[in-house]
């Protein structure tokens, strides 16, 4: 019933909801309620996670430090567009819980990063630009 967006410790962007994933399979039905999102840069898969951040020594606790501008209810769809070449927009009421389990933001857009270079993960920063980070 809840939209909901939880970073994992040294993982990927763990996703469940009504979700809408530009580009998703139509052989991947379960997307549609839960996926796990690459936020390290390296998955072949992307924008899906297949585990190469263990691979890669991606380490990123969680951490979310913003309070973000508040939404009624993190409920109805929730759009993810990964942007060629550049961050997962989320848009449509979400919350955001760190890798400590604790909901840590809400909102009703963020642009989150997915290249695994950002200096304030889980949001983007520009930093995919200087790495030339490519999703593809």
């Amino acid at each position: 019933a809840r939209n909901v967006v939880t970073i994992a410790n040294n993982g990927p962007l763990y996703v469940r909801g009504d979700l809408d994933i530009d580009g998703a399979p139509s052989d991947m039905p379960g997307v549609r309620f839960r996926a796990a999102l690459c936020r390290c840069g390296a998955s072949k898969n992307k924008p899906f996670c297949d585990n190469s951040h263990l691979k890669a020594g991606f380490e990123d606790y969680g951490a979310i430090g913003e309070k973000g501008p508040g939404v009624g209810a993190a409920s109805g769809r929730l759009r993810i567009k990964p942007l060629q070449d550049g961050p997962i927009l989320v848009s449509g009421g979400v919350t955001l819980i760190a890798g400590s389990g604790r909901p840590a933001w809400r909102g009703d857009k963020a642009a989150l990063c997915r290249c695994g270079e950002s200096k304030n993960k889980p949001f983007c920063d520009g930093s995919h630009k200087a790495a030339g980070f490519r999703s593809e």
